[in-house]
């Protein structure tokens, strides 16, 4: 039998608390049955139902808050459930960690406590969009704000090792900007571009637009940290209103709803692709170890969908 994949869980993150955490484990552990997990919450935290097998609850005196500055959080929370989840895969203890608390304390506490890989200044929170041809892997979400060219050069190397390991391919990397041509853009980024233009790791192809990044015009596409949050945010929030004008349009009527029951496969393919609880979860790139950023305001189906690429990601190390 093959060795279980244990995912350290950071439970007091997110906006509905440490309850939707145990509830989205307890699912997740009994959809994989090689999957071990270790929710760490605090002592006060009383579980609604007995743990299933496989999931294990560990106490921590502290818990990292939303508003945390993220040099306090450095100091003075390293005990904390984030950083003992941390800890944990540092240790050896689990493959994986999640975690949907504050995005600053958790990017400072990984760097800290797992070590950033050589070669990299800052770690980036990466994710792969839906687009019109596949996916296209979009970084920084939101781990730096206002990074210099030296920085988005970083993401770009770091952007297209996770996508040929993930493609198995040559991949082509593009800059985020206004507009494609050359003379557009804020100062850093056309200072990135001429230096990406240089590069023989990958295929450079120049700016893209945000219509090019849903078109698929890259495999990798480059932005500073709050742009990628902005963009990603705009497109689940997009999804979403879409997915929700679908479903009242298609069950206004008995007979919309007769051509909905007909047309469900399609539907359900389409909301797989599109749904923002199902790509939840950026990948912090660049530390010694695996590490998943989920939405703070991860529903229960977004939160698995966190574990369950935390899953994928310690299976390919």
């Amino acid at each position: 039998m093959a060795a279980a994949v244990r995912i350290a869980v950071d439970g007091m993150g997110g906006d509905f608390g440490p309850r939707l955490a145990f509830e989205a484990c307890c699912i997740f552990v009994r959809c994989q049955p090689d999957a071990e997990v270790d929710l760490f919450v605090v002592e006060s935290f009383v579980a609604p139902t007995s743990c299933p097998e496989r999931l294990r609850l560990v106490a921590a005196p502290s818990a990292v808050l939303p508003g945390d500055n993220p040099a306090l959080v450095l100091r003075h929370k390293q005990a904390s459930s984030m950083g003992q989840a941390l800890a944990h895969v540092r240790s050896g203890a689990a493959h994986a960690c999640v975690s949907a608390g504050n995005t600053g304390g958790l990017v400072m506490l990984a760097a800290h406590l797992l070590g950033i890989c050589q070669g990299v200044t800052r770690p980036v929170l990466c994710t792969a969009v839906p687009t019109a041809t596949g996916a296209t892997w979009l970084l920084d979400l939101g781990g730096v704000l206002a990074p210099d060219a030296d920085r988005l050069v970083e993401y770009a190397h770091l952007g297209a090792q996770q996508a040929r390991r993930v493609l198995g391919r040559a991949v082509t990397v593009a800059l985020l900007n206004l507009g494609q041509e050359d003379e557009k853009g804020p100062p850093e980024v056309k200072a990135a571009a001429q230096r990406l233009k240089n590069c023989s790791e990958f295929q450079y192809l120049g700016f893209v637009e945000p219509a090019g990044l849903f078109a698929g015009a890259a495999d990798v596409v480059v932005c500073e940290g709050l742009i990628g949050n902005m963009v990603l945010k705009s497109a689940e929030a997009a999804a979403s209103t879409v997915l929700g004008a679908l479903r009242r349009e298609f069950t206004a009527s008995p007979w919309r709803r007769l051509l909905a029951w007909l047309c469900r496969g399609v539907f359900g393919r389409v909301r797989a692709q599109l749904h923002p609880a199902h790509l939840n979860g950026a990948l912090l790139l660049g530390v010694n170890g695996v590490v998943v950023k989920s939405h703070g305001g991860a529903d229960q189906e977004a939160f698995l969908a966190a574990l369950n690429l935390a899953y994928r990601a310690a299976g390919s190390n």
